[in-house]
């Protein structure tokens, strides 16, 4: 059994609608043994894993795959769920999982849902280790796998108040990205309509009031300076000042830096000068600048305010133990740990209580050590600050704050200019108006934590995490913007470019992916085939993009799922062969089956829109579960178009070479398809279907129709808009086509066009994909060779695990069973071949060059030879 990769599929995929691992597991000598072919496999296994008794698997109930694996079945199945119940033990809610044979015999891609990428991969690689080395008889320590695996969860998964956010996000169907693999940044919604958040700081969040709280010294001359009740107090840099201070203060004092947090460095109930020193010396080990002030008496609350209104109050407890009479202090706090809502750092509701120099101080205080036996019920503080983060509780009290207190934590809040803040107060009683020397605000928090309301020791949640989300997305706005989806076999670039170029002319913010590059309107900021879930997000960070039109190819679907989670136009052009035998797509049912998800993940109010053309296309309708099916077609009478507008539907049609609209069983004509300069006086018909699918999507867009109309006025007549997909160049009575036709589907509409055209001769250059099937190779070599009548082939400069020459060998053989014979050449390199072509070509000639890539280059080298070729032309007359 051999591990080949995993990696994560970031979208909805063809497996699930949610991210998901994958792992490619080659079974090798294991292929079709069961596991109760293995000698003690089962017993072993579950003796490792007890709860895997519980796992479901297809039976629908716990004990399901305790029975699978009695019965026998194959060890991708078992690593599967193994790696499910790694993540179960450290917490993670996860149980989907699938296991599927590859199109190889013997390697298998088992999935299985995810909620933090990095524990998951290591979860895969884990139950990886575990199933072989139970079968070769090695100890496995699960001690050190659950160790391993908490850590990495650690480092990896997003802060607690950043999920509680993220959670309550998606509650509201508002779409995130984690932003950075090992932090808490976090974009909640796409485009222009996105908001990011780290922790309980979001976006909108005062950078200059962030600072102020921060420096909790100056925050507190601002709250003094605005009438908000403050301690006593003053700042010290040096152990002579902070005894002055102390000395003019009466009572107990505290010292603490003045810009730490988490209860870092502060020093309570100090009664001595030789306890100021210390207390100044810890402090000073945080900042350099200490804060002496008269200690407050009474209980340590946290108000939370958030939009200027406050939402949820907690009383803090200090971590402290309870006597039993028998155990020691250190036995105490070991069983107080022991409580499954307490973890490391801020990882659960409540963190484990840790030893270290301030307990041991604290205890010291109170004349116990950790070897302390203490009575029946005393209560031994182990900290003198109630924050979480040191162990401490929460018991709710928001039902109980005065409205005296209410008002002044909004003032603080505001005196500081936080969106967010956590005000920090001590008073005796906080159902008791703070005044009249009854307590006083002592610090006011920017990022405050959020777990003492969602999960209080005592007391009901809050849902100050939703709060968060509702002042940052008010009701109606879902962090949404428009997403056209666009795949199929062809035409999925020049649909693309095209409503892309509608929608600027509607003045919007465009983001588009295509097979060359990235565009924030026509900007070009990343160049390459970026058609996957990657470039798909690109886009949907951009904080400037009102719509995404999104070109999605089949490769990136299957390698990584979709970049988004749901879009409102999804739309299938075609489907046709191409890509067979490559990731388990081994025929047209099999494509259709990937693209067919761009139209699963239309949200319910949104719009499909497909080809009543393509039965294909037409057999997916029933995948998408929208409302709104929009069907295009280039037959007025096509029997599904007909049948669909009968019954109420929208359809786009060609009728008497007119664009035609039906929508409400009304037609509303576009345009005559011959003025469109891209179809070329009609006779592109590949172009017509491209223009009908833009003007359908522009159309349920809500564009209005004389727009939509005096953009296909214009469009083609630039090669730049559609660069590199039917690009027509006449020069000295010589045409050339440049098109990408990389399938047998795009040459035979390309090479339609050029019969149309009815040149004298017609040259083609050209190529296919080496990871095309031989049979597809050979049917492309079969019908160049029909429609032209000299060939020369190249090869594309990336072979895609091709020998050098064996495509070229495959084409010219296919070429060869044309019924006609025709001169063959073979000539390698692209730009050889293009320069061999045009020297060769002569006036009333037809050249088609099907290229690899970089169609600007041989844009310009085709006007720059044709130009040269008709000043030598001229040159020759001039002469004679």
């Amino acid at each position: 059994m051999r591990l080949i990769e995993i990696s994560k599929l970031i979208g909805p995929n063809i497996y699930t609608y949610y991210p998901a691992i994958r792992v490619k597991l080659d079974l090798e000598d294991l292929d079709k043994v069961e596991s109760k072919e293995v000698e003690r496999f089962n017993s072993k296994l579950i003796t490792l894993i007890p709860t895997l008794k519980e796992h479901y698997c297809a039976l629908g109930q716990p004990g399901g795959f305790l029975i699978r694996l009695k019965e026998g079945t194959y060890f991708g199945h078992v690593v599967e769920h193994v790696a499910i119940e790694l993540l179960n033990l450290i917490g993670h809610k996860v149980n989907y999982g699938c296991t599927r044979e590859s199109e190889v015999s013997g390697i298998y891609n088992i999935i299985y849902e995810y909620q933090s990428y990095a524990p998951a991969i290591l979860a895969g690689k884990e139950a990886y280790k575990i199933v072989k080395s139970i079968i070769n008889g090695q100890e496995v320590s699960m001690e050190e796998i659950i160790e391993g695996l908490n850590k990495e969860d650690v480092k990896a998964s997003l802060g607690p108040s950043t999920q509680a956010i993220v959670d309550a996000a998606h509650k509201r169907n508002i779409p995130t990205i984690r932003l950075g693999k090992r932090n808490s940044l976090v974009q909640l919604g796409y485009g222009i309509e996105q908001k990011r958040i780290q922790a309980t700081i979001s976006q909108i969040t005062s950078c200059v009031g962030v600072d102020i709280a921060c420096n909790k010294n100056l925050a507190k001359e601002l709250l003094k300076d605005m009438g908000v009740p403050v301690a006593k107090g003053d700042m010290a840099t040096t152990e002579k000042e902070a005894l002055e201070i102390a000395r003019n203060l009466e009572g107990k004092i505290v010292t603490k830096p003045y810009n730490s947090n988490q209860g870092k460095g502060i020093s309570l109930n100090i009664k001595t000068d030789y306890d100021v020193m210390n207390g100044f010396k810890l402090a000073q080990s945080y900042s350099q600048e200490v804060m002496v002030e008269k200690m407050i008496s009474g209980n340590d609350y946290r108000v939370l305010v958030i939009n200027g209104e406050v939402v949820a109050v907690a009383q803090r407890i200090p971590a402290h133990i309870v006597g039993d009479g028998e155990a020691t202090i250190l036995e105490l706090i070991q069983e107080v740990n022991k409580d499954p809502l307490r973890g490391e750092g801020h990882s659960s509701p409540l963190t484990r209580i840790r030893v270290d120099e301030a307990v041991l101080f604290l205890l010291a205080k109170q004349d116990y050590h950790l070897d302390s036996v203490i009575s029946r019920g005393e209560q031994v503080f182990l900290r003198e600050t109630g924050n979480l983060s040191t162990g401490g509780t929460a018991i709710d009290k928001t039902d109980e704050i005065h409205p005296v207190n209410k008002q002044l934590a909004i003032r603080a809040a505001k005196v500081i200019g936080l969106d967010i803040a956590g005000i920090d107060l001590i008073t005796p009683d906080i159902s008791q108006p703070l005044n009249n020397g009854r307590g006083a605000i002592i610090e006011v928090n920017a990022a405050p934590g959020i777990r003492m309301h969602h999960y209080p020791t005592i007391g009901k949640s809050h849902d100050v995490a939703g709060a968060i989300v509702d002042m940052l997305f008010p009701a109606g706005n879902s962090g949404r913007i428009p997403i056209i989806s666009i795949t199929g076999t062809n035409g999925k670039t020049t649909v693309t470019r095209l409503v892309s170029l509608i929608l600027q002319q509607a003045d919007y913010q465009v983001g588009m992916t295509t097979t060359d590059g990235i565009y924030i309107n026509q900007k070009r900021l990343l160049k390459g085939d970026t058609t996957g879930p990657i470039s798909a997000q690109f886009v949907l960070k951009d904080s400037d993009v009102e719509v995404a039109v999104l070109e999605t190819a089949r490769g990136g679907i299957l390698r990584a799922g979709l970049g988004y989670d749901e879009s409102d136009i999804g739309v299938i052009t075609n489907i046709s062969s191409d890509h067979l035998g490559q990731g388990g797509v081994e025929d047209l049912e099999d494509l259709a089956d990937v693209k067919s998800l761009v139209i699963e993940r239309v949200n319910d109010e949104g719009t499909a829109i497909l080809n009543a053309d393509d039965q294909e296309v037409v057999k997916l309708s029933s995948r998408s579960n929208v409302q709104n099916i929009i069907y295009i077609s280039s037959q007025e009478n096509n029997f599904i178009l007909r049948k669909h507008l009968a019954q109420g539907g929208t359809g786009i049609y060609v009728k008497d070479n007119r664009i035609i609209i039906n929508h409400n069983q009304k037609e509303i004509e576009v345009e005559d398809i011959r003025e469109i300069p891209a179809t070329y006086k009609g006779i592109a018909k590949h172009m017509v279907e491209n223009i009908l699918f833009a003007t359908a999507i522009a159309f349920d867009f809500g564009i209005d129709v004389k727009l939509i109309k005096n953009v296909l006025n214009n469009f083609g007549g630039n090669h730049q808009q559609n660069l590199g997909r039917l690009n027509i160049v006449e020069i000295a009575g010589v045409k050339v086509i440049l098109d990408y036709g990389h399938n047998l589907a795009g040459y035979q509409a390309t090479l339609e066009v050029a019969r149309e055209l009815e040149a004298e001769k017609v040259i083609g250059v050209i190529g296919v994909p080496g990871d095309r099937k031989d049979e597809s190779i050979l049917e492309i070599g079969k019908i160049s060779g029909e429609y032209l009548q000299k060939v020369i082939i190249k090869e594309d400069q990336d072979l895609r695990g091709r020998k050098e020459g064996e495509v070229a060998e495959l084409l010219a053989s296919g070429v060869n069973n044309a019924e006609d014979k025709l001169e063959i050449e073979i000539v390698l390199s692209e730009i050889e071949a293009v320069k061999q072509a045009l020297n060769e070509i002569e006036p009333g000639q037809l050249l088609i060059i099907f290229y690899e890539k970089d169609p600007a280059g041989l844009l310009d080298l085709i006007q720059t030879e044709l130009k040269l070729k008709e000043k030598k032309l001229a040159e020759i007359l001039v002469t004679e």
